[in-house]
């Protein structure tokens, strides 16, 4: 169980939005881009796409090579569920309170996609929720008693 397959490429594309946004959007007078603590939380965004790329890319290396998934492959499935809903809230926070705007608004930054990314992103409970796979990587990944 690593990243969900192809959600790294959705995570990027979600980012390449946000960026593109903050380099043509102003809060005070000044580009998005420029405020440092919204640099700073872009980075965290950078850094879920990648720990999600490479996620991904041991799964199928797993996958191809027959070996069987660490911590019951129950690891890259925290880290999607939980980094889904983390992604949006990020995203949500550099946007604004515009942010919460569904689609169709005029005032909808981005078309609306922020308020549906948040919105999809606790929707991905299926399988169990993350604190049901935490256990799975303390007692089978970790050899934990239960």
């Amino acid at each position: 169980g690593g990243g969900g397959g192809g959600l790294h490429a959705k995570m990027q594309r979600m980012l390449d939005q946000v960026v593109a946004y903050c380099r043509t959007t102003t809060r005070d007078g000044v580009l998005l881009i420029r405020d440092p603590i919204i640099r700073s939380q872009l980075a965290e965004l950078a850094l879920m796409v990648e720990t999600e790329r490479l996620l991904s890319y041991e799964s199928l290396g797993n996958h191809e090579n027959r070996r069987p998934p660490v911590f019951a492959g129950a690891l890259g499935v925290v880290v999607m569920k939980e980094g889904q809903s983390r992604f949006a809230q990020l995203c949500n926070q550099i946007i604004g309170p515009l942010g919460q705007v569904r689609e169709g608004s005029r005032w909808a930054p981005m078309g609306g996609d922020p308020e549906a990314w948040y919105r999809q992103s606790y929707a991905n409970h299926a399988g169990g929720a993350p604190q049901v796979k935490r256990m799975v990587l303390a007692t089978r990944g970790l050899g934990l008693p239960r």
